[in-house]
């Protein structure tokens, strides 16, 4: 039986981390095995709750310790949520290269809007392309 845990951690104070980065949670859902994972903006932006992945909520006491007793009991779960994790790879284009294309986009999206730029602007070199 595998399950993946990915956990809020502690600040140096003690404090819980609000978000974290998702990153180990790609490698997750690429290995196909059931995710446990908290309930937070940043992780619901990757999975969704019993489809790919179970959310607990990181501020309840005991919500991991249930949420795991519940895949640990439930084989067909851990299956179900292991087969469309890694399927959510494929459907969502969660690679780094489909990353990339969208960070592009973003990026050039913002230069086009600032002003004094234009399409015809060739932001890489800062000056207008040759026509």
């Amino acid at each position: 039986m595998r399950i993946l845990v990915h956990h809020r951690i502690a600040s140096r104070d003690g404090q819980a981390v609000k978000t974290t980065s998702p990153l180990r949670l790609f490698e997750y859902l690429q290995l196909g095995r059931a995710i446990v994972a908290p309930d937070t903006a940043n992780i619901r932006d990757v999975v969704i709750h019993q489809h790919d992945a179970l959310l607990f909520d990181p501020v309840r006491n005991g919500a991991l310790e249930t949420t795991l007793l519940r895949l640990c009991t439930d084989a067909a779960l851990r299956t179900r949520l292991g087969n469309f994790a890694r399927q959510s790879i494929t459907e969502k284009s969660l690679t780094w290269s489909r990353n990339a294309e969208r960070i592009l986009a973003i990026a050039k999206a913002t230069v086009l809007r600032a002003p004094g730029t234009s399409p015809d602007h060739d932001t890489r070199w800062g000056r207008r392309s040759a026509p």
